[in-house]
């Protein structure tokens, strides 16, 4: 009888670890994807800029006599 008890809290611990760990490896892809995005988010920042100052730049030399 003792075994059996041992077995299925065994199981049941197994268990529990295994969705721990699965809910916290979901957390940490999500939070990734977040930061992926983010990181894709300042990159188009950064060449929206690039575009901008050379457009600024051409407007200016076309400018110029």
């Amino acid at each position: 009888m003792r075994c059996m008890e041992t077995f299925i809290i065994r199981q049941v611990s197994t268990f529990l670890v295994n969705k721990l760990i699965s809910a916290f490896l979901d957390f940490f892809n999500k939070s990734l994807k977040k930061v992926n995005e983010l990181s894709n988010i300042q990159d188009n920042i950064k060449k929206i800029n690039l575009i901008r100052s050379d457009f600024l730049m051409s407007n200016l030399l076309n400018s110029l006599p």
